[in-house]
């Protein structure tokens, strides 16, 4: 097996669109995103599963001013986005950029 390097998410559709590549590693919104840009989204295939899920993080500054009670702005933009998935505005918004 050759492991190749590429330059970009659109690097990699390049390469696998033009056969130097039989597959690569990326991420599913980017990915789908890139591929529907391109107009190919049709043309590439992607595995059932994911490779690897990575929890994604919000940083507030200790020292921020903005937000007096940072504990309480942690918590509601933690029930918004469960809102947001148990209401479909989640997939709608991921809808609206992949198909």
């Amino acid at each position: 097996m050759d492991i190749l390097s590429a330059f970009s998410n659109v690097n990699n559709i390049e390469l696998l669109l033009a056969d130097r590549i039989d597959a690569f590693i990326g991420h599913e919104l980017v990915t789908g995103y890139n591929l529907l840009n391109k107009d190919v989204l049709d043309q590439v295939s992607r595995l059932p599963l994911p490779i690897s899920e990575k929890k994604a993080f919000l940083v507030i500054s200790r020292e921020s001013k903005t937000f007096s009670d940072k504990q309480s702005l942690i918590n509601q933009i933690n029930q918004a986005l469960v809102d947001m998935k148990a209401d479909g505005t989640h997939k709608k918004i991921v809808d609206k950029y992949l198909k």
